[in-house]
């Protein structure tokens, strides 16, 4: 017998050619066995599959669709690799490089950066906060009325008006003055204040006015007394002119 079978070798007799059962049993032992290769072939596959081995990604990549099982599993090990514990505590304490989050102070002293100002220092109702402060520096804020005890034939127009503001007192004062020939001629006029507001130190005054060239103008605001104010103008020839004069001081 010369003849065997292609794939497994097994023996194939001639025709009329007499067939043992030796050769019989040696064809179906071949048969047997390459059955056998399959059945564990199979196993083994199936058993990759509900255990599969597979190796980490060296880096992040997304899955491509028809990719092996293997390769699928290593490229979602490398995402849960590179996860932080944050991803998965959910914790602030487990974040990496953490935001600084600035401290909440409810004091008007620090002169370090980083904190926060507390928000009850925008309440005005609250006694020390910020708002309360403002609040009381604007309610100290009041027009104070002052009264003209001095002044000229020569004023035709005298407007005025005093703020206070806490402890410090702030005037604007307007004069308008008919003509006061020569240089050297002078007029006055005294502002008196309220008793209860004692004037201790005026800063001085700054005056503007206006009318031809030659004119005269402040020349002197005059600390008179503790409650008086005196404004003396200077002489000019023959024209009308008007004095704006500003200032401020302490008051008691």
């Amino acid at each position: 017998m010369s003849k065997t079978t292609e794939n497994y070798g097994l023996t194939k007799p001639e025709v009329g050619e007499f067939f043992s059962l030796e050769t019989w049993n040696e064809n179906m032992d071949k048969i047997d066995g390459e059955l056998k290769k399959r059945e564990d072939a199979q196993k083994e596959s199936d058993n990759s599959l509900m255990n599969p081995k597979f190796t980490e990604a060296k880096e992040r990549k997304n899955l491509t669709s028809g990719e092996k099982i293997h390769l699928m599993l290593g490229k979602i090990s490398r995402f849960f690799s590179d996860m932080k514990a944050i991803a998965f505590s959910g914790s602030y304490n487990d974040l990496v490089d953490k935001p600084k989050i600035p401290t909440v102070l409810n004091n008007q002293t620090t002169t370090e950066e980083g904190y926060a100002l507390d928000a009850r220092q925008a309440n005005p109702n609250i006694d020390g906060t910020l708002a309360k402060q403002v609040a009381d520096l604007n309610g100290s804020l009041n027009i104070v009325p002052i009264d003209v005890v001095k002044t000229s034939s020569k004023v035709t127009y005298t407007s005025y008006e005093f703020f206070r503001i806490g402890h410090i007192g702030w005037y604007n004062i307007w004069l308008t003055y008919a003509a006061i020939q020569g240089a050297d001629k002078f007029e006055e006029a005294v502002f008196k204040f309220p008793d209860d507001i004692a004037i201790r130190y005026i800063t001085g005054g700054a005056c503007s006015a206006f009318g031809e060239t030659t004119h005269g103008g402040i020349d002197s605001i005059i600390y008179s007394t503790e409650h008086t104010l005196s404004v003396r103008v200077g002489g000019a020839i023959n024209q009308t002119f008007g004095i704006y004069a500003t200032g401020m001081f302490l008051i008691n």
